[in-house]
């Protein structure tokens, strides 16, 4: 009898493994059938600037196999009205601190048992073992080793790769699509659309929901490294060496922005990474707390509304200046030449030319004031952006990058909101306030 760390699991093994053997001497078990696809790269591949470059595509390959998860439910349901059942749903009960009752427990136990034991995915007994241990981990909230590999576009890499603390950040391989994929999964997915840019390869020793934590961490810090559509697309989460990864869909669609990390960035982005990892609110990593208000929240919304979207010209700047707003704001009157006059200055700091900045964010509010209206710029107000900017999507590009490192900066910064806007106010007014607001920037200075 395999031998558990809650002992009354082992009767329950031993009974789900003796029906099992009966159905099998039977031959009674119904069998369903899974459909996949094995994506194989048709062309030669390569990763440059742009990231995978395969320009044949993908080709797919469908395969059936067995499914053992109905088959898997007959047994379990037979198996629910033993003693060894009831016993060790007793016992899941009082060492788990969790609502889920203990018979909860013990049937997801089953279910996760049975179709692999059927269909010969778990022969041995370490086998076996393992795969309790793994759910009982993850049920018991026991710190264990969680790892992900994921599957992220937006960003490309300059070298194979870096290693940040916790992550490390590498370049596509041909291996990474060359992968099976349920014909149910989500859109662009199956087609294997678009090539992640960026593999991240994840791990922390914690409960096992801590991953589901880390993974947008790791998104929301490339966002503010650098102004670039990063999401993920997948990521593949694993409890302990041995046991199986389990499917996590993202977000599937063809970045608006991108950025290729270099060589040269690469010791400012292991810098950032250290100030900003332990600063960051949980709040900014994808999972908002229902109530949650904060003028951090409310630039980082605008901010990857401004990223994410393919939206209007107008819309986008409009999102961009609104986080800004968020962060230099308090008053209702003369907001645009207040948050022009603030931004520069703060910006200053961050090595940026002041009178550029409060110049582009002239032309900013212009597309911003159309949008709030409900209206495009017009004519005469296109004919003097495109004059001087031929390409107008330098100013939401520069409205996008201003709002990174301003939240950055608000992030690093010693102190809260009011107390910003007066010490630039103050500096704007008094060159001897200009050390003690300077000193508010310093940690950001090297790493926006």
């Amino acid at each position: 009898m395999i031998e558990c760390r809650v002992p009354e699991l082992s009767p329950l093994i031993a009974k789900l493994q003796a029906a099992v053997a009966e159905h099998m001497v039977k031959n009674d078990l119904p069998v369903g059938v899974s459909q996949f696809i094995q994506h194989k790269v048709t062309s030669d591949f390569s990763y440059g600037d742009d990231g995978v470059e395969a320009k044949g595509g993908l080709t797919g390959r469908h395969i059936a196999k067995k499914d053992w998860t109905y088959a898997g439910t007959i047994v379990t349901a037979e198996v629910r009205s033993s003693v060894e059942f009831a016993s060790a749903a007793k016992a899941l009960a009082r060492v788990n601190e969790s609502s889920a009752s203990g018979e909860t427990h013990a049937s997801n136990l089953l279910y996760i048992l049975a179709p692999k034991i059927i269909g010969g995915d778990l022969r041995t007994e370490e086998e076996i073992l393992s795969e309790v241990n793994s759910f009982l981990d993850a049920t018991l909230s026991t710190p264990a080793q969680c790892a992900a590999k994921v599957e992220l576009t937006g960003m490309f890499l300059k070298n194979p790769q870096v290693q940040l603390p916790g992550v490390l950040l590498r370049q596509t391989r041909r291996d990474d699509l060359e992968k099976e994929v349920s014909i149910f999964s989500r859109g662009t997915e199956a087609v294997g659309f678009p090539y992640p840019g960026i593999i991240g390869e994840v791990s922390c020793l914690g409960s096992p929901n801590e991953i589901h934590e880390v993974v947008p961490k790791l998104v929301t810090m490339l966002r503010l490294f650098a102004v670039a559509s990063v999401n993920y697309s997948v990521y593949w989460y694993s409890l302990g060496s041995k046991s199986k990864p389990i499917h996590y869909p993202g977000t599937h669609s063809v970045p608006p922005l991108t950025a290729l990390i270099h060589a040269e960035d690469e010791p400012r982005l292991k810098k950032f990474w250290s100030l900003l990892g332990p600063a960051l609110p949980h709040y900014l990593s994808e999972r908002v707390p229902s109530g949650t208000v904060d003028y951090l929240l409310v630039a980082y919304e605008r901010y990857r509304a401004a990223i994410l979207r393919r939206d209007s010209f107008e819309e986008r700047v409009a999102n961009a200046v609104m986080g800004l707003e968020a962060l230099f704001l308090e008053e209702k009157q003369e907001v645009a030449y207040r948050c022009r006059l603030r931004a520069a200055r703060a910006l200053s700091y961050l090595r940026e030319n002041p009178q550029e900045v409060f110049e582009r964010l002239g032309y900013a509010y212009d597309a911003r004031n159309s949008f709030a209206h409900g209206d495009r710029l017009s004519l005469k107000r296109q004919r003097k952006l495109t004059a001087k900017f031929p390409d107008r999507e330098v100013v939401f590009r520069s409205a996008a990058s201003y709002l990174r490192k301003a939240l950055v900066a608000s992030i690093l910064g010693p102190s809260k909101k009011a107390s910003l806007i007066e010490l630039l106010d103050r500096a704007l007014v008094d060159p001897a306030h200009d050390t003690s607001t300077s000193a508010f920037f310093e940690r950001a200075a090297d790493v926006v």
